[in-house]
């Protein structure tokens, strides 16, 4: 019986050390973080895990590289799966090309075990969406690039003996993207159109907040907001123009949309962003 306390008490340490590692105190901003989404469906014989994002993120300088990891079960199979996450950064050269790796391939960051909900109204799992955030130090209008992977462990035993610092545990990596990160002056007065989607993952309504700066202000005095939405495949499914009222958020319910990943392309009339939604 001692001998048990005593392993579980060490595997709760070694837990508790990754996951101060993993969501890092020097947590930049709810608006800064890269959504990456984990999409796990049925395959052929096993279950299929894929990891996406946009091609393109902008983030302020003087902050730490941080994604958030958002699941989205599709599959019927009430299994319980084991996976962890890999990046490289690379620096974007002046003509486009990769320069040198700014951080290798790491060890992957294991994420909580992905198992399906039960219910909405039963779930009491707070684990997604998963921060991870990087020490790695950006600077002000560069332009770097991401590579990131999924590392899937065979058994529980082969992940909590990675979690125990055992680097020679075996994985099979399974999804691959990479995307770019431009950065750049964080100051309001060069950036005018700052938009933020809340919440996200989302049930039913989001809410669109358009923070006009002095600019805008003497410029824009009324800005129309057009929003469009598509869904994974790229096809429209919502369509919206909204008028602004000095700075107060904008609220849609997209509760006939299904589950699933889908970009919101915003427009204030001068400039364009994409952001991308979970629907659960």
């Amino acid at each position: 019986m001692k001998l048990k306390l005593f392993v579980f008490t060490t595997l709760l340490a070694f837990f508790f050390i990754l996951k101060t590692t993993a969501q890092n105190s020097t947590a930049p901003a709810d608006n800064d973080f890269i959504d990456i989404n984990l999409k796990v469906t049925d395959g052929s014989q096993n279950q299929d895990f894929k990891i996406s994002t946009e091609s393109k993120h902008s983030l302020p300088n003087k902050t730490n590289i941080a994604f958030k990891i958002h699941l989205d079960y599709l599959s019927t199979e009430d299994t319980t799966s084991y996976l962890g996450i890999q990046y490289e950064i690379f620096e974007r050269l002046v003509d486009g090309s990769v320069g040198g790796t700014l951080k290798g391939l790491t060890a992957p960051v294991l994420i909580p075990p992905v198992r399906k909900k039960k219910s909405r109204v039963e779930n009491k799992d707070k684990s997604f969406p998963f921060s991870i955030i990087d020490t790695t130090q950006i600077a002000a209008n560069m332009r770097y690039k991401i590579v990131m992977n999924i590392a899937k462990f065979d058994s529980q035993d082969d992940y909590e003996d990675h979690k125990n610092n055992n680097n020679n545990t075996n994985y099979e990596i399974i999804s691959l993207i990479s995307f770019d990160i431009n950065t750049y002056t964080a100051n309001a007065e060069r950036d005018p159109f700052l938009v933020t989607i809340s919440p996200n993952p989302v049930t039913d309504y989001i809410t669109i907040q358009h923070t006009k700066t002095s600019i805008e202000k003497s410029l824009l005095p009324k800005v129309t907001l057009e929003v469009r939405i598509f869904n994974d495949k790229g096809v429209k499914v919502s369509e919206y123009s909204l008028t602004d009222t000095e700075n107060a958020p904008y609220t849609l319910d997209i509760s006939q949309l299904q589950k699933g990943v889908y970009h919101c392309q915003l427009s204030n009339g001068t400039e364009t962003q994409v952001k991308t939604i979970v629907k659960q």
